[in-house]
């Protein structure tokens, strides 16, 4: 389900995530994998890689915590199977 990826971007309580979509999702015999983009921004300047890895990275840990999910990381999206 969604939850955990809506509780771990919750929890990253970061102000530099200025909005969320779902971009897709997909179930098979495996399971179901849910797509998300995150978007950054920030109102007074250009946002670093760093800054914006730091709120990812959380992210995921706290993810990889979850049992039986396993988290591809791509550029501009962050993959949820489980």
């Amino acid at each position: 389900t969604y939850a955990p990826i809506a509780k771990a971007i919750e929890n990253a309580n970061s102000p530099l995530i200025s909005k969320v979509n779902v971009v897709g999702t997909y179930t098979d015999e495996n399971g179901k994998s849910i797509t998300v983009r995150l978007f950054f921004s920030h109102a007074e300047r250009t946002l670093t890689r760093e800054e914006v890895q730091a709120v990812v990275d959380g992210i995921v840990a706290e993810l990889e915590d979850v049992e039986s999910v396993d988290i591809e990381v791509v550029p501009d999206a962050i993959t949820y199977i489980g």
